[in-house]
């Protein structure tokens, strides 16, 4: 599935930078370099935390997507699609374990572009 926003960045990349945002009162974000790849059925992408390489991708299939990560999550989970916000994309995943339901949101956006 090729999402309709997507099909201009087919087989491009794009480089700029990504912020980690740890700290608990949120005041400080850990910012390093950061890459995507768009494919035909994911984008997949590359950034650094304390200068170790971390790898991500979201996976379209169907109308579902998933979401993996070496450093957020590294087992596969299924994320729903938010319209109509910020970035190129916006995907939203629930973590069942925690006490209080809480939405984390990965987004991709085009800002400070850079695409070859």
């Amino acid at each position: 599935m090729t999402l309709t926003w997507m099909k201009p960045f087919l087989k491009n990349s794009w480089t700029g930078q990504a912020e980690l945002w740890t700290d608990p009162s949120g005041h400080q974000a850990e910012s390093s370099t950061c890459s995507l790849q768009f494919r035909t059925d994911r984008i997949d992408y590359r950034w650094a935390y304390q200068g170790e390489l971390q790898r991500g991708s979201f996976l379209f299939r169907d109308e579902q997507f998933q979401w993996t990560d070496t450093w957020h999550q590294a087992k596969p989970v299924s994320c729903q699609l938010i319209p109509d916000r910020r970035g190129l994309i916006t995907l939203e995943y629930d973590y069942p374990d925690l006490p209080v339901q809480t939405g984390v949101g990965g987004s991709c956006s085009h800002n400070d572009q850079t695409a070859h």
